[in-house]
């Protein structure tokens, strides 16, 4: 089992991390440097409720020594990380869960010019915690009643092309995967290639187009295509003033054949820049929300999209 981890791990990484060397090879070409820094810690959690129960709630005092490593690259117009994190959870009580944590993140490896035109960003992580609420942005799964561990990757990748000063053609594509000890928690695994456009006709009319599709595979629950495509309208008032109106929508299906569902969403936004530093906006939308059958499924899981 440990081992086909690791190999779904590596093969889910190993496109990127190729990617990356690439960037370190242009890097060192355009005169970067490589930095490391080191930082230790030591932190005492009070949790009243460490599986999350509604009853019969255990508590426990958890202490976790971290140590983190960031190793960077640092061009004159570029500078990433990469930070490993190796830490080990100690339980007062239920030290049946003692054990390692470990994380290694992307950090910063947004818009690194490939040529004058061409940028490239870089997303990843790959974690092995314990914890039941994942720190994650798109991700909050819910592991009610148990603390075994589970490991958590992303990676991805955006190349875009600019060819104005707000006007830029954009190709990505994005993996997710979750893998459980407990085998009665679900393990997941997403595959999303997606394309973005923002171009303006002129000074005052914009426009924005995205679209996505996600593969969903789950080892309980149906499998699953997502069909993303978003739409936005943009009229530039003045620089620094603009109003938008978008429209977003969502086609889910199943592969077994029952409980697709659409939604459709309108926003209409209208924002302004006072400075460098502060910016204010208001926004109002509606949508038509799915109406489904529930589905029985082992534990909690919720998907949220950006």
């Amino acid at each position: 089992m440990i081992s086909i981890l690791r190999q779904k791990v590596f093969i889910f990484l190993f496109p990127l991390l190729t990617l990356l060397h690439v960037v370190v090879i242009h890097a060192f070409a355009a005169g970067g440097e490589f930095y490391w820094r080191s930082q230790s810690s030591l932190s005492l959690e009070y949790d009243d409720n460490i599986f999350l129960t509604d009853e019969n709630k255990v508590d426990d005092i958890i202490t976790v020594l971290t140590e983190t490593v960031r190793l960077g690259l640092r061009s004159e117009d570029f500078d990433a990380a990469i930070d490993v994190s190796v830490g080990y959870a100690f339980y007062q009580d239920n030290d049946d869960y003692n054990g390692l944590r470990w994380s290694i993140n992307f950090a910063n490896f947004k818009d690194y010019p490939l040529s004058e035109n061409v940028l490239l960003d870089l997303d990843g992580y790959v974690s092995l915690s314990e914890e039941p609420i994942e720190p994650d942005e798109f991700y909050v799964s819910d592991r009610v009643g148990s603390r075994t561990q589970y490991l958590r990757s992303r990676a991805g990748a955006k190349i875009i092309y600019a060819f104005g000063e707000e006007e830029d053609l954009s190709l990505g594509y994005s993996n997710i995967l979750l893998k459980n000890d407990d085998p009665t928690i679900e393990d997941s695994r997403e595959d999303r290639p997606f394309f973005g456009l923002n171009y303006w006709f002129d000074y005052h009319h914009g426009f924005s187009l995205n679209a996505a599709y996600a593969r969903g595979e789950f080892d309980f629950s149906s499998d699953s295509d997502d069909y993303v495509t978003a739409a936005s309208y943009i009229w530039r008032l003045k620089e620094i003033t603009r109003a938008n109106l978008s429209y977003a929508r969502t086609d889910k299906n199943f592969d077994d054949g029952g409980d697709d569902y659409r939604f459709q969403n309108m926003t209409v936004g209208l924002s302004h820049q006072f400075d460098d530093s502060f910016s204010a906006s208001v926004n109002g939308s509606i949508g038509r929300l799915p109406v489904f059958q529930a589905r029985p499924l082992p534990g909690k899981r919720q998907l949220l999209f950006a």
